[in-house]
């Protein structure tokens, strides 16, 4: 029996941690026309990573990992996780000193590069995980 092709939607590496672990792709949102993710199935499939890796670990964290499920599905039923959001790249550590750009003029920049992207902090997730909330808000007085 042969592999399904890596799918388009869905980054390598994403892809063949599926395979890997013999995960079922029905059950984490991977359709079998496009093998993509939606925000619902990603969320799904990161839980389930995580308890795999706590099993692996003998780390006791059902519960945790339960609650978390009840979590997810209660942000998407309730439409604070929208399913038809385009997954991007999301860097943990992005900052202007990693990016490479070319001036194109006084008033515009084109992003042409980006220095020291490695798999620690560098993901594929529904828009609303690639924004960094601004660093203000954590601030006391606001």
């Amino acid at each position: 029996m042969s592999q399904p092709s890596a799918p388009t939607a869905l980054p390598l590496f994403l892809w063949l941690d599926v395979l890997a672990q013999g995960i079922d792709a029905g059950d984490h949102g991977l359709t079998r026309v496009g093998y993509s993710l939606d925000a619902r199935g990603f969320m799904q499939y990161q839980r389930h990573r995580w308890q795999q890796r706590e099993e692996y670990n003998q780390g006791d964290n059902d519960t945790i990992c339960d609650n978390l499920g009840i979590v997810i599905q209660s942000l998407c039923n309730n439409k604070f996780v929208p399913d038809d959001d385009e997954f991007r790249s999301c860097r943990l550590d992005l900052y202007a000193r990693k990016m490479l750009v070319e001036i194109e003029d006084d008033a515009n920049l084109k992003l042409t590069g980006l220095l020291d992207w490695d798999a620690g902090f560098a993901y594929s997730c529904p828009k609303f995980v690639a924004c960094r909330a601004p660093f203000y808000l954590w601030l006391s007085e606001y």
